[in-house]
């Protein structure tokens, strides 16, 4: 289920990645195929970018950071594609988070498994160090993360 590369080539050509967004008439004219088709090919191909197998597929931030001028249906897509990336960040693991040993084990141990309960909780310092095994340094640690959230 990877991309083709004309759904590539569609995408890159579309949302102006690297070089001007072109039409769907555009890219048709460049395909020799209609526009309705491009924008077939290009719905098949977000679509696909959507799957949660897809959640660290390097063109979706090309994509996001693109910036892009959208039809409606185009920002429909962009917009599903920054929301599915904003819950696929609040469901990362702690584990993958840039955190020491400790640190890590004193948030499986509050109960924070996620990103997104991190965020929601934000135990403040003081609340951090009731924790049992956590320490100053490692609320320090912990603090400053949350305060990048």
């Amino acid at each position: 289920m990877d991309l083709t590369d004309k759904e590539i080539y569609v995408l890159r050509k579309r949302f102006g990645l690297g070089e001007p967004a072109l039409t769907l008439n555009e890219i048709g004219q460049r395909l020799k195929v209609s526009s309705q088709r491009i924008s077939q090919i290009q719905d098949k191909a977000l679509r696909k970018l959507l799957h949660p197998s897809r959640r660290y597929f390097p063109i979706v931030d090309e994509i996001i950071n693109a910036k892009l001028p959208r039809s409606r249906k185009d920002s429909y897509f962009f917009e599903l594609i920054k929301s599915i990336k904003e819950r696929d960040r609040k469901l990362t693991p702690i584990h993958d988070l840039d955190l020491s040993v400790r640190a890590v084990n004193i948030l499986l141990q509050a109960g924070l498994y996620c990103l997104g309960l991190l965020k929601e909780k934000k135990p403040t310092y003081e609340e951090l160090l009731q924790i049992k095994n956590c320490g100053p340094k490692t609320a320090r640690e912990i603090d400053s993360l949350i305060k990048t959230l």
